[in-house]
């Protein structure tokens, strides 16, 4: 995925059928200079189903893997963010339907996952499937969005989005274009 610098932290929103999951694994996975890949599913996603799962503890765990692409499946993935924020390390994390596990109020666990990506060298990509679904305080913690179709506008985000008007823009650009995966990748953050 070109335009990406190290240790990114990139919302990517859009409505169900829009190609987020394909933009993953067409433009994002492929590109990963990460020695691990983790995808936290919490739906046992078909697309996710030939990957490998591990645990949160055990010898099998987060911890002890050093490389390898693997998936965590949880339908009640609660408990899952804690161990991210202690444990990951080295990593391509992709949270799919990430909306599950963040809360309105960003837990302390989400928050620490995000501002501590540098230091632990990990990307992290939440998915979305709308604005009013992405927690109003993460907006300051993305380097990056990745917008799809989406049933409404971010509007609903306005006041919490920095460079808004570049992302209405672009919005306004995926929506009035005929291809319904087309998307848009744009550096919002620091």
């Amino acid at each position: 995925m070109t335009g990406f610098r190290n240790n990114i932290v990139c919302a990517m929103i859009g409505q169900r059928g829009t190609g987020k999951t394909t933009f993953l694994e067409e433009e994002v996975l492929p590109s990963n200079h990460l020695p691990k890949t983790l995808i936290v599913d919490t739906i046992d996603h078909p697309r996710w189903r030939h990957i490998p799962e591990i645990g949160l503890d055990g010898q099998f765990s987060i911890k002890n893997c050093q490389s390898g692409t693997y998936r965590i499946f949880r339908e009640n993935p609660d408990d899952v963010l804690e161990v991210l924020a202690t444990d990951l390390n080295n990593t391509l994390l992709v949270c799919e339907d990430a909306s599950k596990y963040l809360k309105a109020k960003l837990q302390p666990a989400a928050r620490s996952l995000m501002v501590d990506s540098k230091q632990r060298n990990n990307d992290v990509f939440f998915l979305f499937h709308d604005w009013s679904y992405c927690p109003k305080d993460i907006w300051r913690l993305l380097d990056w969005v990745t917008i799809f179709k989406t049933n409404l506008s971010p509007i609903t985000r306005k006041n919490d989005i920095p460079a808004y008007p570049l992302v209405e823009a672009a919005w306004k650009q995926v929506m009035n274009d005929s291809n319904k995966y087309a998307n848009v990748t744009l550096h919002i953050g620091p």
